[in-house]
């Protein structure tokens, strides 16, 4: 090979393995002040894989967990717990490994470390998700004091109270995603203050002489979405520069927007939208969801005031119109799906909740009157169950939890039908329509819903239920079958970008003639093979911070379907099939079609 193109093959070679370095970053398995090693290979990638067993078998081998404080002075450690929606297939044992932590709030001193131990044991089938949360920070909840009309913090494990602002009747804080700092709303007007006080103006007015309040501040740190009160819409705050856009705008048809909360990816917000007629609680009420990227909206739930979204994006938690209490539904909407948590005493609302970082409690606000009015009680519940699990002895609204400063490990483990038997398909994730979707033109609709996976890695097919909702459930159609193999999608990824990185690697090493020719064309297969290497990854799961979907996630699957009606209700839903038995449904749906 020539001296020229001997250069030229491994500047290619290391732009690649840059361009490579960008698609696959690696993980950090430390954060500020401690470091952790868990006993899998590789021990410090923040993974803890438990593989496959059967229900009911006893439980893996246990893995242990070396937790360090790294930092030059003795602390506490303020979190050791499993949290997560599959946090019960996952045991935590305190008195583990070599140098056991003994309790959950051991204080460590310089460079010193102890250690915990976890088993896998499933209770149901199908893939188990969780996560171990250690913590050197104490979370706590900013609230509206009553009492002193100001903003105050409350620790959730020291419950000491500490008073940040007073008589400035400062209310609705939200907390920056690295939790210093506050914004909430004084006078129509926002204001900043770092979490040990002195508040500063961040926008001293909106345009045109506009007025803003109930601020929530992006998971991604960017922006804050807030309710413009001049006009009763939705408004979003560029922190980059300060300049506002248009989230939501009022009709006369849609009705007022208040308490808007992001989800996790910081794209979509949570709200509640009054039907015309006024803001009263009593009045209306519906809960959407709104892309701020793309402006598509879902309805969630009709009846439900001050929503907020769960850490893990797959929840949302309101105060229900018919019940007063605090109840949580799906996420991606859906008929049917609210869970009842809390029951007011008569003559009092549960309202205003607020999930913790790791998803397993909720705290709210119980009163007589409206949400707003003073001499309310804060109480934190266990999401799951909605048992009490703490009060505030203080008086206050709009509570906002803490980001606490978490470092996760993730750990996987999937259940397995005893004795060999069939193990179900997850449940398809319906994508769109949206819940409540209005207006669709023409007689023919694209169903998208993401896969499924299955535990056995059994071939899956689809059946698509559409049904016109006047006559769900007794006189549906059919449901359409629809076929689809989801195995191997990853590998045959993996195994073309492989290819194409070589071949490329090869045309460059090669001999040609043509050197425009051949440049452009080693540059494209080296190129297209970095593409579908990064297309095998972003479809994986199991190492990231943030809960994986309960599908089977990857590419979009569709299915069209003609000879609908005009302005008409109809229900859908798919349902995954192994050919083994196995049956899953996702959740309902429903949408209209325009007149």
């Amino acid at each position: 090979m020539q001296t020229g193109k001997v250069k030229k093959f491994w500047s290619f070679l290391f732009i690649g393995l840059v361009a490579l370095s960008v698609i696959f970053p690696p993980r950090s398995a430390s954060s500020a002040d401690l470091s952790i090693a868990d006993s899998v290979l590789p021990e410090t990638d923040l993974s803890m894989p438990f593989g496959s067993l059967e229900v009911g078998a006893g439980g893996t081998t246990e893995q242990t967990v070396t937790i360090t404080n790294t930092s030059g002075t003795a602390k506490p450690l303020f979190a050791i717990r499993i949290s997560g929606e599959g946090a019960d297939a996952f045991i935590l044992d305190l008195n583990g490994g070599d140098k056991p932590c003994l309790t959950t709030i051991p204080t460590l001193a310089a460079n010193d470390n102890c250690t915990v131990s976890i088993r896998f044991n499933p209770d149901t089938i199908g893939l188990r998700t969780a996560f171990l949360n250690l913590s050197l920070e104490e979370e706590k909840i900013a609230f509206h004091d009553d009492g002193t009309n100001g903003i105050s913090l409350y620790g959730v494990m020291t419950k000491q109270t500490t008073l940040l602002t007073s008589g400035t009747g400062d209310d609705f804080p939200s907390w920056s995603p690295d939790g210093t700092q506050l914004v909430f709303h004084r006078n129509d007007t926002l204001y900043r203050m770092p979490s040990n006080g002195g508040a500063v103006p961040l926008v001293p007015d909106l345009d045109s002489g506009g007025r803003a309040t109930m601020p929530d501040w992006s998971p991604d740190g960017n922006k804050i979405v807030m309710r413009e009160t001049r006009n009763g819409g939705l408004i979003l705050l560029d922190l980059s520069v300060l300049q506002f856009s248009q989230v939501l705008s009022v009709s006369s048809v849609s009705g007022e927007a208040s308490y808007p909360d992001w989800a996790p990816d910081s794209q979509k917000v949570v709200y509640r939208q009054a039907l015309p007629g006024g803001l009263p609680v009593q009045d209306p009420n519906n809960i959407f969801t709104k892309n701020t990227e793309t402006a598509s909206q879902n309805l969630i739930v009709s009846g439900g005031f001050t929503p907020s979204w769960s850490p893990d994006g797959r929840q949302i938690a309101f105060m229900e119109d018919a019940t007063n209490g605090i109840s949580r539904a799906a996420a991606e909407g859906g008929l049917n799906t609210n869970i009842q948590l809390t029951i007011a005493p008569s003559g009092s609302k549960d309202s205003q909740p607020s999930w913790s970082p790791d998803g397993d409690k909720i705290i709210f606000r119980r009163a007589a009157g409206s949400e707003n009015t003073d001499n309310g009680t804060l109480f934190i519940i266990d999401s799951e169950t909605g048992i009490l699990l703490d009060t505030l002895f203080v008086t206050g609204r709009t509570p906002a939890w803490s980001p606490a400063s978490l470092s996760n490990i993730t750990l996987t483990g999937t259940g397995l039908a005893a004795g060999g038997a069939n193990n179900p398909p997850t449940a398809p994730i319906l994508v769109s329509p949206q819940n409540g979707e209005t207006g669709l033109l023409g007689s023919s609709v694209e169903f998208k819903w993401l896969p499924s996976s299955d535990p056995d890695g059994d071939t899956l097919t689809y059946e698509l239920l559409l049904c016109k909702t006047a006559d769900y459930p007794t006189s549906c159609p059919t449901p359409t079958v629809i076929s689809k193999i989801t195995r191997q999608e990853t590998s045959l990824y993996a195994a073309s970008g492989g290819l194409f990185f070589l071949v490329g690697i090869i045309l460059m090493a090669a001999q040609t003639g043509r050197k425009k020719q051949s440049f452009w064309l080693r540059s494209f297969f080296f190129v297209l093979g970095i593409v579908f290497l990064g297309a095998c990854d972003s479809g994986g799961s199991g190492s990231s911070s943030t809960p994986p979907s309960t599908g089977g996630g990857g590419t979009e699957l569709t299915s069209t379907v003609g000879g609908l009606l005009a302005e008409t209700s109809y229900n859908w839903k798919i349902t995954a099939k192994d050919g083994n038995g196995g049956v899953t449904d996702s959740l309902l749906r429903t949408f209209s079609t325009a007149p």
